[in-house]
């Protein structure tokens, strides 16, 4: 049949072709004057927000300069603390030419390597005791140190001292009587101001005014010097500053500026950036006039491709019109086979096309289905069995490691089962960023080809080699019971989808039966398997205990996947336990079990679990390490501590401090060495023969001998042997000689 084409209502007449035309135009100039409007006034915000961060980025660079400098002085400060000839002359109230000599070069090598420091000061019993350096404190310098020093909390604070018109930065490394107490002694770096701000503003910063201010507002370091009322008027702006970093404009001078400000509260430090307005908005304008220019020609093009794009549209439609037209009597006169084969080809590609569509809308639903709990959730049609009298099962793929071809290897995985698996209904079901897929197979329950499990395996089994031979991936698979009930559904997809778990302790196999898995024990692992590790790790080996990773998880195959994760979250845990030094009650404990748990099961592959655990092992075996050097150190200051307490006894040995705090003769003979610069018995008899060296002159009446006794020696000639090989003279010689 024939159908009469009205040409009054052709929507593709000229009539609307003017229109379109003319309605394309004021669209065109109309999203021009939006675009403009638009395109300024984002780009003056935008221009202000990078003017802002660029701003922020340089206070960051000088903060970290700065704080570099400052932490890499305390570090120095630390390791000359350390220092055996330093370390003695602190501690020892005695001095000698040779060691003095030995302190000063070390200092003075200091000094020239570090090229800020204008001397450095050793500080014991409240006194300046050593100076070294290129220039030397007058007394009234000295007591201003001593005074800041002495009320200072702790080795992370600094001062600030002036010389004249010059300001120095004191920074120190103390030991202290008790904590936030006075210190005792220790070293202090005074350091140049002027060199040390050098090295901090040394860096081009297109003119800016740059400062950084103590948190009592003293300068610390300033770029281009400004005078000390505008200098108060910047401090007043950002003294009470809570937030990281603050933007806010001052006028100094009848000069607008925008201030930048960034504090540091853990260097108690402000780093502040002036930057002149009328400059920035200088160059706001010169950007935007930039931008008009440029944007213009570049509108106008969209504007002529507008109305391009008007008649590209313009000429489809009329075209598909005209065949819509042409076509409303679905046939073509004279050869109508054509026509209806046309349309059969057509309508299959449309049902392909929606088919695919629907199958990827279906994924997420189907697994959401399948993973969940809620009893009211209704039965996703793809799923429905028991109306349809079908039956099925559940196939779930993984790979051995994380794999990005998931996608192509469901599809053929999908080609390949269709092929094996005829008369059957084959579906793949994928999360979009999953590590696993699905493959739901269908049948007639009169069919029954399920139920023959050993030929599906063998089917499976064809699958997955074909698949390793042409992608080169090893995979597995897990094959679930035969289901014909819609509430055996989640249980048995519940056990399906657990079998991917074994692949985080390399045990999974190429095909692994839900049945089987019946076969594993249920029952909790004992701790035994573990307790060789842990005692590696406190030990400190922590190479021993990672190589016995592995062995581990091969010792605890043949339990159920959920014992086998909750042992290996305990395990973790325990390592924690370790590394924190102390017993964790059972909210701490219960915090990181958990925390481990959830860290373990969304793992993928063994790789990933042994690095998960290295990671913990060398972690804890660190934080031991840590631990134990602290305690001994703690422990070495306790037994110097007591030593100098009763050094005058002569029942005191190594062997008596040894026992008393704990620690075998030879090790505590070996860290006292190292510690104290010298071996246990010199170290009792330097002090014995500086408080004989005392009592000598303080008791003129005294005998030698007694002398002798109060110190701790036993004999008079063992006494004055050692008298004379320190202090080269004998003890008598000596009190004549005074």
């Amino acid at each position: 049949m024939w159908k009469v084409r009205n040409r009054n209502f052709e929507i593709t007449n000229k009539h609307y072709y003017k229109i379109l035309i003319v309605t394309y135009i004021l669209v065109g100039a109309l999203a021009q004057l939006i675009m403009i409007t638009s395109l300024f006034s984002w780009f003056n915000s935008y221009l202000k927000k990078q003017i802002f961060e660029m701003g922020i980025e340089q206070l960051d660079n000088i903060d970290n300069i700065y704080e570099n400098y400052i932490n890499l002085y305390h570090t120095q400060l630390q390791n000359t603390f350390q220092e055996p000839d330093i370390k003695n002359y602190l501690y020892s109230a005695s001095s000698e030419f040779a060691r003095e000599y030995k302190i000063s070069r070390s200092l003075n090598n200091i000094i020239s390597n570090n090229g800020v420091i204008d001397y450095i000061c050793l500080y014991r019993n409240q006194t300046i005791d050593f100076i070294s350096g290129a220039s030397y404190p007058g007394e009234k310098e000295q007591k201003s140190i001593i005074t800041k020093l002495q009320a200072s909390k702790d080795d992370m604070q600094y001062f600030l001292i002036k010389q004249g018109e010059k300001q120095k930065l004191c920074i120190f490394q103390t030991e202290r009587e008790t904590l936030y107490g006075k210190p005792e002694r220790g070293i202090i770096y005074i350091i140049n101001l002027e060199k040390l701000q050098k090295k901090i503003l040394e860096q081009n910063h297109n003119g800016n005014y740059l400062f950084i201010f103590s948190k009592d507002g003293e300068i610390l370091a300033e770029k281009d010097k400004i005078a000390d009322k505008d200098r108060l008027q910047i401090w007043n702006a950002i003294r009470n500053q809570t937030e990281t970093y603050k933007s806010k404009e001052i006028v100094l001078n009848q000069i607008k500026y925008i201030c930048n400000s960034k504090s540091n509260v853990q260097g108690n430090t402000y780093i502040v950036m002036l930057q002149d307005f009328q400059f920035s908005s200088q160059k706001l304008k010169e950007a935007g006039k930039n931008i008009f220019i440029t944007s213009i020609p570049v509108l106008l093009l969209v504007l002529i491709i507008s109305v391009i794009m008007a008649n590209k549209i313009y000429y489809p439609i009329k075209k598909f019109f005209n065949e819509l037209w042409d076509s409303s009597s679905f046939m073509v006169l004279g050869d109508e086979e054509y026509s209806i084969k046309k349309m059969e080809m057509t309508n299959e590609k449309i049902l392909s096309q929606i088919n695919a569509i629907s199958s990827q809308y279906y994924s997420n639903k189907i697994l959401r289905y399948l993973g969940g709990n809620t009893q009211t959730d209704l039965i996703p049609s793809a799923l429905m069995l028991s109306d349809r009298g079908e039956q099925c099962v559940f196939v779930l793929f993984w790979t051995e490691y994380a794999s990005m071809e998931l996608n192509a290897l469901s599809i053929k995985v999908h080609s390949t089962m269709e092929t094996l698996c005829k008369g059957c209904k084959l579906q793949i079901f994928k999360e979009e960023d999953g590590d696993s897929f699905l493959l739901l197979i269908k049948e007639q329950k009169r069919i029954n080809k399920l139920s023959l499990r050993e030929e599906l395996k063998a089917e499976l089994m064809k699958v997955i080699n074909e698949v390793e031979m042409e992608k080169g991936i090893r995979c597995f698979c897990a094959i679930s019971k035969v289901i014909d009930q819609e509430k055996d559904l989640r249980p048995y997809f519940s056990k399906v989808f657990s079998c991917t778990k074994y692949n985080i302790l390399g045990q999974s196999e190429i095909i692994m039966d839900t049945e089987a898995l019946n076969n594993k024990i249920d029952a909790d692992i004992p701790k035994k398997n573990y307790s060789n590790i842990l005692d590696y790790m406190k030990a400190g080996d922590c190479q021993t205990a990672i190589d016995l990773l592995e062995p581990l998880l091969r010792d605890i195959n043949g339990y159920e996947i959920k014992r086998e994760l909750l042992f290996l979250a305990e395990f973790a845990t325990e390592m924690n336990q370790i590394a924190s030094g102390f017993t964790l009650n059972s909210k701490q404990y219960q915090t990181y079990y958990l925390n481990h748990y959830v860290k373990i099961t969304s793992l993928f592959d063994q790789k990933q679990l042994v690095l998960y655990f290295s990671q913990i092992m060398m972690d804890t075996c660190l934080e031991t390490k840590v631990a134990q050097e602290k305690s001994i150190r703690i422990n070495m200051m306790d037994s110097i501590a007591y030593i100098q307490e009763n050094y005058k006894s002569d029942t005191i040995s190594l062997e008596q401090v040894a026992d008393r705090f704990h620690i075998s003769v030879s090790y505590f003979s070996r860290l006292f060495n190292e510690y104290a610069g010298m071996t246990f018995p010199e170290y009792v008899n330097d002090l014995r023969l500086t408080y004989a060296k005392e009592l000598l002159l303080i008791n003129p009446e005294a005998s030698v001998k007694k002398i002798a006794e109060v110190c701790g020696f036993n004999s008079v000639s063992y006494f004055s042997a050692q008298f004379k090989k320190k202090f080269g003279t004998s003890p008598s010689a000596y009190r004549n000689n005074r």
